[in-house]
């Protein structure tokens, strides 16, 4: 339980509630070294692969989104939903 609430409250501190532009999308969650690092939503701005080496390279399109933990600057396992916020599917990169 303690590991927990140590982990909760990392996130809690490293958390930036105000959205910022990361790599041209809105990008709201946890940040380390300028980039998205822990949990977070990005919302993506224009068409881009979800994830850089994504083998089978899904897109997102302008307004759609993920929801989940991100390592790097990149996303690493959480919920994909297109722009009228419907849930399309699951995703694990590993990482």
């Amino acid at each position: 339980m303690e590991k927990f609430t140590i982990f909760l409250l990392r996130e809690l501190l490293t958390r930036d509630p105000n959205p910022v532009n990361y790599n041209g999308h809105t990008y709201t969650g946890a940040m380390q070294g300028g980039k998205p690092n822990g949990t977070g939503k990005l919302v993506y701005n224009s068409p881009q692969m979800i994830r850089t080496n994504d083998v089978k390279r899904r897109m997102a399109n302008a307004g759609d989104y993920f929801e989940g933990e991100f390592k790097n600057g990149e996303p690493t396992f959480g919920k994909f939903f297109n722009k009228a916020a419907n849930k399309l599917v699951h995703m694990y990169f590993g990482g």
